[in-house]
């Protein structure tokens, strides 16, 4: 066989391999289309007539004051005032319906919020624990001192609030 013979032969079962994996991958990968919330509902509300269903965390999440979050956060910075050396510690509250993380500042930001280098700097929250940073609480010498609220994207701080300590 000659080798122009044998390298075109390579290259056609090669790009045929090739196209056939990729077939097979795509093929697998396709998702199967879901049913409708209706249709769910329906079908679900034909076997139970009285759906009882599971209260949501974000139904509890959305239920706090904000005076209710600042008086477990004031709780939990009573009895964990002091970082020890600690630069983050996330869900702080374990138990609590929302995801707070607090976060000590670099030292040249953190002069700026306390004289006492053992104090934290700020305290994200996530109320509805769906990953996206819902607000921020700023600390000054260790006690809270602003919230800021984000917008949808967890960025952009679309209201503020101040706290006389």
């Amino acid at each position: 066989m000659k080798y122009r013979t044998f390298r075109n032969l390579f290259i056609f079962f090669l790009i045929a391999a090739v196209s056939g994996l990729t077939w097979c991958g795509f093929r697998h990968t396709e998702e199967k289309p879901k049913p409708s919330a209706d249709a769910r509902t329906t079908r679900y509300q034909a076997a139970d007539p009285v759906p009882s269903p599971e209260p949501s965390r974000n139904a509890s999440a959305r239920a706090l004051t904000t005076l209710e979050i600042k008086g477990m956060l004031d709780q939990w910075l009573a009895v964990h005032g002091k970082r020890n050396g600690k630069m983050r510690m996330n869900n702080i509250l374990p138990t609590a319906p929302f995801l707070a993380n607090i976060i000590r500042f670099e030292e040249k930001d953190a002069v700026r919020f306390s004289d006492d280098p053992q104090q934290w700097s700020m305290i994200r929250l996530d109320l509805n624990r769906d990953g996206v940073m819902d607000e921020k609480w700023l600390l000054i010498n260790g006690r809270i001192a602003k919230r800021e609220v984000f917008g949808s994207d967890g960025k952009t701080v679309v209201e503020t609030q101040f706290f006389n300590n």
